[in-house]
């Protein structure tokens, strides 16, 4: 029969269901390994670490100091031993290869900031397969702004530099506060108002694999209304590390230098050759310590409040020895490990180390272990005197006759006795516990005590000297100047010329800083100074400037000043 197109039917095929057995023939097949084809098993690369940041401790990239290491597992996690792999990096003007191993160890050398990726191929029974550790670097790169503080009076700028160590470049100026001091994009500062900014110096965005970072430094800046006038300075040797401080005509206190505690806080680079370098904090311009205290007289890191009491800042800025138990004080003076003072009826009090002698208080400390905090005590002998002078492990004074008495250490003679002394402290070392009256019958002025020597100014202005390479007797020092007066291991002369204690015993022969003329001078044994002008400048010098010390706002071993003479910042 035909059928016409509208007659045509349609047919579904209904699916016939597998046998009841087929599920079981499957599963069977499968436990035999036989059935269809599939996709092998996959190997795998692992290189460890996966990732790593990784900053050089050299600038030099031809040194390779990080190792990845890659192994080849199977499927089940197993390593396969024997397997060679190649290496490659992403980007090889940031990190590339060097001395790569058969037991598929390899070392990378770093070029500059970024990140790399550091692949590990294989062959491997699945094919070719490859592992990746991400690496970003964080080369070594510098921002060395110089100075690293500065003081200035509204209206004043200076301009920051950048020292050769620096190896970011250009960099972007910022500062914290527009209102204290704004900065252009040159690093000229200028000074808008009293008070403290920080003067930021920033890179570009260095972009690692897992985040970015930049590179920055800043410059301390402090503006005060009116610049700083100083009555008096001090330098304080304390090697390695020296500081210097000053009083200002109100008596306020201000250091630099190596000295703990003072804000804000900066940093000198005291060793490049590492990466870090290694850095410590420092003070390169005068900052205030110890705000509403009034200072009368400074002594080694130490000083005479207006109420005769005693402060020092060695350790903490509010640190001092324990209370004298008489009046208080009207004269103080500070050695290496000890300190004296005069009350206002003259009385010697001493307190700190005493394995010398150095305190007066007829005994010594026997111990292995002298400490330096022996509590304030008396001096022996009942004397009183009118000046009285700390030197590093003795002790001098004057009477009200001008005769200088001495006590301490003595094996240079520098007590004056006329002969070493044969009384003995610690060690078997020569030493008095009590004032010995210095030889001669000379009448001193002045009198100064340093290391291992000691010096007079008689009353007609000769000076004589005693101790080291001079013998136990006073000697008359031919062929300087007449002086005025001994100030800190100087003696100063009319005209304003200092000459300071040398190495070998008695005063130098040439001045210090001769095209100055001082109205006082600090002077300390490693020949670091600062001192006033008969004009009021606070200079200082002799030193190579790497913790601040000359206070002129840069420190470290870049820019340290061999031996320099520079003057304070803030006048």
């Amino acid at each position: 029969m035909r059928y016409g197109a509208d007659q045509k039917r349609k047919y579904r095929v209904k699916p016939t269901p597998p046998p009841p057995y087929w599920s079981a023939t499957v599963v069977l097949l499968g436990v035999l390994g036989l059935g269809c084809p599939s996709t092998p098993p996959s190997y795998r690369v692992r290189v460890t670490p996966e990732t790593v940041t990784y900053s050089p401790s050299t600038k030099n990239p031809g040194l390779p100091e990080l190792e990845v290491a890659a192994v080849l597992e199977d499927p089940d996690g197993n390593p396969v031993p024997g397997t060679s792999f190649s290496w490659s990096s992403s980007d090889d003007s940031i990190a590339s290869f060097a001395n790569v191993s058969e037991q598929g160890r390899a070392q990378f050398r770093a070029y500059k900031s970024g990140c790399a990726l550091l692949t590990a191929e294989a062959d491997s029974p699945s094919g070719k397969v490859s592992g990746t550790s991400r690496a970003t670097i964080r080369y070594p790169e510098e921002i060395r702004p110089q100075p690293s503080g500065y003081l200035l009076t509204p209206g004043e700028a200076f301009s920051i530099l950048l020292d050769s160590s620096t190896s970011v470049k250009p960099v972007t100026w910022t500062t914290t506060d527009a209102a204290v001091a704004t900065v252009d994009e040159q690093g000229r500062v200028t000074a808008r108002g009293p008070g403290h900014a920080r003067i930021m110096a920033s890179s570009s965005p260095r972009q690692g694999c897992e985040s970015s970072w930049t590179v920055s430094s800043s410059t301390e800046v402090e503006v005060r209304p009116t610049p700083l006038r100083f009555s008096t300075v001090q330098a304080s040797s304390n090697l390695p590390m020296p500081s210097a401080c000053a009083l200002d005509a109100e008596g306020r206190l201000h250091c630099w230098g190596a000295v703990a505690g003072l804000s804000p806080a900066m940093s000198c680079v005291v060793d490049f050759a590492v990466h870090p370098p290694i850095e410590i904090s420092c003070q390169t311009v005068p900052l205030p310590v110890t705000e509403g205290v009034r200072f009368t007289q400074l002594a080694h890191r130490c000083g005479l409040t207006d109420s005769g009491q005693v402060r020092c800042w060695e350790k903490s800025l509010e640190a001092q020895p324990p209370p004298l138990p008489t009046a208080p004080l009207s004269q103080l003076s500070a050695g290496s490990r000890h300190s004296c003072g005069l009350t206002s009826t003259g009385q010697a009090w001493c307190w700190g180390n005493n394995s010398l002698g150095q305190l007066g208080v007829n005994d010594f400390c026997p111990g292995p272990v002298c400490g330096d905090n022996q509590v304030p005590s008396p001096v022996a002998g009942d004397l009183r005197f009118t000046r009285i002078d700390s030197g590093s492990d003795h002790t001098c004074a004057l009477d009200a006759d001008n005769q200088a008495w001495c006590w301490g250490a003595d094996a240079s003679g520098q007590l004056g006795g006329g002969a070493v002394s044969t009384q003995t402290c610690r060690d078997g070392a020569p030493c008095a516990t009590s004032p010995r009256a210095v030889v001669g019958k000379l009448a001193f002025q002045d009198i100064d005590a340093a290391m291992g020597t000691t010096c007079g100014l008689t009353t007609s202005g000769e000076l004589y000297c005693w101790g080291q390479n001079l013998g136990p007797t006073p000697t008359r020092m031919e062929g300087l100047p007449a002086f005025v007066s001994l100030e800190e291991g100087c003696g100063l002369t009319a005209e304003g010329k200092a000459y300071c204690t040398g190495t070998q015993g008695g005063l130098l022969a040439t001045p210090v800083a001769p095209e100055l003329r001082w109205r006082s001078l600090s002077w300390t044994v490693s020949g670091f100074f600062c001192g006033l002008t008969t004009e009021g400048v606070a200079y200082c010098g002799g030193s190579e400037n790497r913790v601040g010390e000359l206070g002129n706002g840069t420190g470290g071993i870049t820019w340290g000043v061999n031996r320099g003479l520079a003057p304070v910042l803030g006048q």
